[in-house]
């Protein structure tokens, strides 16, 4: 609902905006009938006419020329395409210079689809109502004194729409012409509900970093743009039921279109906010020209660039380059020393990049999300370790070093804004990504599910470690300064999100913190490798201890049925395990035990381990293979050769060994084989427990 109606308003006035603003679902969509217009319906008033009927009263048309009747008509510069205006339809006088306008109520959505932008439409009067609520003139049906918006049908008897078509030209006014017309008494000088535009203009400052509206409600709000011309301000009401309430809100400088009403705007949707220039200010940041993207452009291998003899094209002819940038280190914790990082943009920056200091504290003066201006005048540029670098120019060791900071530095060469530090919101990727080459280097990023790598729990931060992401298993470099304050602190032993500086060295993605708090871990540690099977056997009833093992999923089958050898439970001192007893006579037969099918989850080297124990050998039946199952046929895949012992064990001895399951297999099971092929009689007897396979 639009809060702006909502400001001094009578109780009517609060009932008639609840029904009319408020979009629900039992709202009708507008029916496409063509162009309806009736050849004999002419417009006999202008809305100019209509705009001074109003008297502060409700306005009857029916008695306005004693039941004389009242047409006018107008063109639509309104839409409901993306939610930000409901249940309104907002017509002007004129295509071009208009100078009046009302708002249609109804209780129909979808209009666009058939009343679209610069569609002219006559509107019938007579049976209709007006009063002004919170500066403009809404028309809607009257009824008992009172008004409603119109329904499908009452639209149908009032609203015609006309083959014409018009191109809207908003009227290009500034701000102050828009504050000064809305203090002023004379009605000529009303210029509400017409479309505008504004040129040069931006969202103040404490607002950066704000999307259109709250994501997490269906609240009205206001954001405040401040001219660049004359440094006056008007507000921009977004809907809390908009499509784009959660999308971040430009923070550039441009032109905005908008339905104005008094000293208030309304966008149709974010099309009319085209803001792409670099943002006005003082001191430094009025000469910005270029952008850290534009930087970033001319860099050339690890080849030095001087900024004094790069060409840039929007750069005029005696002007120094200038780009502004915002803060994403901090040098407080010492795990960044002599280094600022700036980002393009506080929100999604297309670029970053290092200005290299000679001093320490520069958290100081360049706080997280400061907002910095950097005159590359005498300045060059050099790839270090796979990151590029701004410096001093040292001609004569035609290589950059550091900037010694001093007042002038600060205020002429890497100049910190007088804005409020602005909040940097961190540009979320996965391992995956990094991997790829998709990220930015050098801006701030976020990546969730993360943890310490096993191989580094319970380290300090002291050198480079591993973090692995929970969900895919994949890692991705930690680096962390020797000198840093927290360089003896043990690593958290817990899962979360990591906030990090992404940089590469020279072409290996690594992750720096600012300090121990981003990684803000909470959660606790998930399994590094994804565990396929682990089986103890001890889920076997005691009363079935001794029987064939029959576990789910599981497949314990002799290939001679006349065979009555199957693996069978045993326990021992309350560890139960699987068991094949003595081979037998003279019989031939494969006895299988087969393990659930499995799924290849994001390795296909594994690690199979278990133990076993040989009782009585005199003959080597066991074997070991990957295999499959179709329906009740074992298809024999692969031997895992020299994994059982071929001797007496005496007790329960582990086996470790590594398997590959092959390309485009996704699933697999594991069979243990007591194979009789003789006919001489097998005494040796196999017990196996602790059956588990990992990923690598």
């Amino acid at each position: 609902m639009n809060k702006y109606f909502l400001k001094l308003l009578p109780l009517l006035g609060i009932l008639i905006i609840t029904v009319f603003s408020c979009k629900n679902d039992e709202d009708i969509t507008i029916p496409d009938t063509g162009i309806v217009t009736p050849p004999d319906l002419e417009p006999n008033v202008d809305l100019t006419f209509v705009k001074n009927l109003d008297d502060g009263t409700i306005i009857d048309f029916n008695t306005v020329q004693n039941n004389g009747e009242l047409i006018t008509s107008g063109f639509i510069i309104s839409s409901d395409v993306a939610d930000n205006i409901n249940n309104q339809i907002y017509i002007q006088d004129k295509a071009d210079n208009a100078e009046s306008g009302v708002v249609i109520d109804v209780a129909l959505n979808d209009i666009y689809l058939t009343h679209a932008i610069g569609r002219n439409i006559i509107l019938k009067l007579n049976g209709l109502g007006m009063q002004k609520i919170d500066n403009a003139l809404h028309i809607g049906v009257l009824e008992n004194g009172t008004l409603s918006p119109m329904d499908s049908d009452d639209f149908k008897e009032f609203v015609f729409r006309t083959s014409t078509l018009e191109t809207i030209v908003p009227k290009k006014l500034t701000i102050n012409e828009i504050l000064q017309a809305s203090e002023s008494t004379d009605e000529d000088d009303d210029i509400s509900t017409i479309l505008v535009s504004i040129d040069e203009v931006q969202v103040v400052n404490d607002e950066l970093s704000s999307s259109y509206a709250n994501p997490d409600n269906n609240e009205t709000v206001l954001r405040t743009l401040i001219g660049c011309t004359d440094n006056k301000n008007i507000v921009l009401q977004n809907s809390g039921l908009s499509n784009f309430k959660a999308l971040p809100f430009p923070t550039e400088k441009g032109t905005i279109t908008g339905i104005l009403t008094k000293d208030v705007l309304t966008i149709r949707d974010t099309d009319d906010v085209n803001f792409t220039e670099s943002r006005c200010g003082t001191g430094l940041e009025t000469t910005t020209n270029i952008t850290i993207a534009d930087v970033v452009a001319e860099a050339d291998g690890t080849n030095l660039v001087k900024f004094d003899d790069v060409t840039f094209a929007t750069v005029q002819s005696g002007d120094d380059p200038v780009f502004t940038g915002y803060a994403i280190s901090s040098d407080a914790e010492k795990n960044i020393v002599n280094e600022l990082y700036l980002q393009a943009s506080p929100e999604n920056p297309d670029a970053g990049i290092i200005i290299d200091f000679a001093a320490v504290n520069l958290f100081e003066t360049y706080p997280i999300g400061q907002k910095v201006s950097v005159n590359l005048s005498g300045l060059g540029m050099q790839m270090v370790n796979g990151n590029l670098h701004i410096g001093k120019l040292n001609t004569a060791e035609d290589a950059i070093e550091p900037i010694t900071p001093s007042q002038t530095t600060f205020n002429e060469v890497v100049a910190p804004s007088d804005d409020p530090a602005f909040t940097i919101v961190p540009t979320t990727v996965t391992i995956e990504q990094i991997e790829a080459g998709t990220f930015i280097p050098l801006t701030l990023v976020q990546l969730v599910d993360m943890q310490i790598a096993a191989d580094n729990q319970g380290q300090t931060f002291d050198g480079d470690k591993e973090l692995l992401n929970c969900t895919t298993k994949t890692k991705v470099t930690l680096r962390n300064n020797a000198t840093a304050n927290f360089a003896s602190e043990t690593l958290p032993n817990q899962q979360g999100v990591v906030t990090a500086i992404i940089a590469q060295d020279p072409s290996i993605p690594y992750l720096v913190i600012r300090e121990t708090t981003d990684l803000n871990f909470t959660a606790a540690l998930c399994q590094e490798k994804e565990i396929l099977i682990d089986e103890d056997f001890q889920g076997i009833d005691t009363g079935d201890i001794g029987f064939d093992i029959a576990l789910d999923g599981w497949v314990n089958a002799n290939s001679n049925s006349n065979i009555f050898i199957r693996w069978t439970s045993n326990n021992n001192s309350d560890n139960i395990f699987a068991e094949i007893l003595n081979g037998g006579p003279t019989d031939q037969y494969n006895a299988w035990l087969i393990t659930p099918e499995l799924t290849i989850v994001t390795e296909r080297t594994l690690t199979l381990s278990f133990d076993i124990n040989v009782n009585d050998r005199n003959s080597d039946n066991l074997e070991v293979l990957i295999v499959g199952l179709n329906g009740n046929v074992i298809t024999e895949q692969t031997i895992i050769n020299d994994i059982v012992p071929q001797n007496n064990t005496s007790g329960f001895t582990p086996i470790e060994t590594t398997i590959t399951i092959p390309d485009g297999q996704d699933t697999f099971r594991i069979g243990f084989r007591y194979r009789k092929s003789s006919g001489t009689p097998s005494t040796t007897e196999y017990q196996i427990d602790n059956l588990k396979i990992v990923e690598q």
